[in-house]
């Protein structure tokens, strides 16, 4: 019996000490966009006082070498599929707890702002890259999925794509269209093949439903934002096949517009107001929401003149 329960004993010690060495070697090979940014957000490295929040929209298209001054420096913080809790709950337990408060903050609006299936994102979702005092308190905030956070803590688990085995590995791999060599700032350009591209153009159909918890995120992000006395500005980047008549009688963006007006918050946005027919150009985009590296340098710079011209900073 005894010799049966050692080889059950040294079974599970090599099993174990296997499955520690292939999640090193997964957590130490994949690395993308949002490592770096949570290395930065903990050793402040750039010590930026300016931030930018959004969807991939704004990672792919605002890059902030380009809005850099002698008052404002800035780091590009948005996520794939974040929405206004997401950012209520990286906001004020993540990044106000290892950061000071940011004096300046660009924050993505758009249609599917309150769109949960499009708005995945949650926090647990970057328990990978918490430092172990953020993670263990994540982990048992009452108001957040012990599993889920657990489970996102590991890349063995986190991720499971065996058809993309000997990549996770052997090298180290991106894991997303966004290349690491590209990133700067948090920003990184999206960058697709051109079969993706092409099954991808034209599918910007305006299908979105308005979650209340989301808005309500929305509102409690904002007003938190205020109660810091943060300068705020809205931003919507430039969307390929946007229709300016179409997108000023949508629900959602007539709300967004009487939002910012009723608590003078400045909104530009290029999909309505200063929209541009320059921006319907399949070279500037990898598909319909996401810009390339030529889009993207083209619409930084335009943002940073319209900002100078404004006078907003």
């Amino acid at each position: 019996m005894k010799h049966f329960f050692f080889k059950i004993l040294l079974f599970s010690i090599i099993l174990i000490a296997f499955l520690g060495f292939w999640n090193w070697r997964i957590d130490n090979n994949i690395y993308n966009h949002e490592e770096r940014k949570y290395e930065e957000l903990y050793a402040n490295t750039k010590n930026a006082n300016a931030i930018i929040m959004g969807t991939s929209h704004l990672l792919n298209s605002l890059n902030p070498k380009y809005l850099d001054n002698d008052v404002y420096s800035f780091y590009n913080y948005s996520f794939p599929g974040a929405g206004p809790k997401f950012f209520y709950n990286w906001f004020s337990k993540i990044y106000l707890k290892n950061n000071k408060e940011p004096e300046f903050i660009i924050y993505e609006l758009h249609w599917f702002l309150f769109d949960k299936p499009k708005l995945y994102r949650k926090l647990e979702h970057d328990s990978e890259f918490l430092n172990y005092n953020d993670y263990f308190n994540l982990l048992f905030d009452k108001n957040h999925n012990f599993k889920l956070t657990l489970k996102n803590r590991f890349g063995l688990i986190k991720y499971n794509d065996f058809s993309n085995f000997k990549n996770l590995i052997v090298k180290k791999t991106d894991y997303t269209p966004f290349p690491i060599e590209l990133i700067n700032d948090g920003f990184v350009p999206c960058e697709l093949s051109e079969s993706h591209k092409k099954k991808n153009f034209g599918n910007n159909l305006i299908k979105y439903s308005i979650d209340s918890v989301e808005k309500e995120y929305f509102e409690k992000l904002i007003n938190l934002f205020l109660s810091k006395s943060i300068k705020l500005l809205f931003l919507s980047s430039p969307e390929y096949g946007a229709d300016p008549n179409k997108y000023k009688k949508l629900e959602v963006n007539q709300y967004l517009d009487s939002f910012a007006k009723k608590l003078n918050i400045p909104y530009m946005n290029y999909n309505i107001e200063l929209y541009s027919g320059e921006y319907q150009n399949l070279d500037m985009f990898s598909d319909w929401n996401h810009t390339n590296s030529k889009g993207a340098e083209k619409f930084s710079v335009e943002f940073r003149n319209d900002l100078d011209s404004m006078l907003i900073y």
